[in-house]
């Protein structure tokens, strides 16, 4: 009977120090992927951004050079209307209507042209609330990066735990359950949404290389239920 503990309890450890070879195996490409996920995407959001810019200062400044040259333009109309309609008052009332008449359409054409510059400035300032909002966009993914971090640094603790003292581990799988860590549950990697791409790790299929060991009271075995937590690696992109 003690040979065949003996023989139980090494197969416990092997098992044990496999697990744990596999969590530090997957903790480091977590932390690898996830590095160059957020290098990556905060590359493409700069790059964006920086094009964006640049794109939007060219227009910019072509549209300002065109309403110049025609402000200059009906500057000059507009003078030579001026000095035409000093030089008109001896003439007849049809040729006065007639420079009436080209002065009121320089009048429509600089409220016109007014109309234009107030929709450059509404532009502009649209041009800038997209800017910031793909500001807000970079600071919300780190947001996300860094709480996925602490729930998957708070797995881990639990799992140092259960290194040092074994037969209370039950007590420490209790813990997972405010964690809302339960046996058929998703566990999600945090998402990237400018990109759409939806990450979620069922672990439903988790168990079958874990055995069936079950005590008295119906529970899964400790080992059973840290591979279920533990037996996933994340999805890289294709």
């Amino acid at each position: 009977m003690e040979e065949k503990y003996k023989e139980q309890l090494e197969i416990l450890e092997r098992k044990e120090k496999a697990l744990n070879d596999d969590i530090k195996h997957k903790q480091m490409e977590n932390n690898e992927f996830l590095k160059r996920e957020r290098a990556d995407l905060q590359h493409k959001l700069q790059l964006h951004r920086h094009e964006l810019e640049m794109e939007m200062e060219q227009k910019r400044a072509t549209r300002e050079k065109e309403l110049e040259d025609k402000e200059s333009a009906l500057n000059k109309k507009s003078d030579f209307v001026e000095n035409k309609l000093r030089h008109a008052i001896e003439l007849n009332e049809s040729k006065i209507q007639k420079i009436i008449s080209e002065k009121q359409h320089l009048q429509i054409e600089r409220e016109a042209l007014l109309a234009d510059k107030q929709k450059l400035e509404i532009d502009k300032a649209d041009i800038r609330r997209d800017i910031d909002s793909l500001h807000l966009l970079s600071n919300s993914l780190k947001a996300r990066r860094e709480a996925y971090n602490r729930d998957r640094d708070s797995l881990i603790d639990l799992f140092e735990k259960y290194k040092v003292c074994k037969n209370c581990g039950i007590f420490i799988f209790e813990g997972l359950d405010s964690l809302a860590l339960k046996d058929n549950v998703e566990i999600e990697h945090p998402s990237l949404a400018i990109e759409g791409d939806d990450r979620s790790l069922n672990t439903d299929t988790l168990a079958q290389d874990t055995g069936a060991v079950v005590n008295s009271g119906g529970r899964l075995s400790l080992l059973q239920k840290c591979s279920r937590l533990f037996k996933f690696s994340p999805r890289k992109k294709g």
